[in-house]
């Protein structure tokens, strides 16, 4: 039971890494015509990848554990 793909367009896309990889895949994302968003700890604040994106969303704190506890409090 297959059901037929539904291609729906999108505009964004999330970028969930802060590396030169992100950093290349923001770029060319961009010259195809999407806008990029990236996510970033308190650590990352201020890097690269989030200063080059044209959206940040703050994930919380800078370790793993920090970050799980606040996305289990919503």
């Amino acid at each position: 039971m297959n059901a037929p793909i539904r291609r729906t367009p999108f505009r964004k896309i999330l970028i969930a890494n802060r590396g030169e990889i992100g950093l290349r895949i923001m770029r060319t994302a961009r010259r195809l015509g999407f806008g990029v968003v990236a996510v970033y700890s308190d650590a990352d604040a201020g890097a690269l990848h989030v200063r080059e994106a044209d959206e940040a969303v703050h994930i919380g704190g800078a370790l793993p554990a920090q970050r799980c506890r606040d996305a289990a409090r919503g």
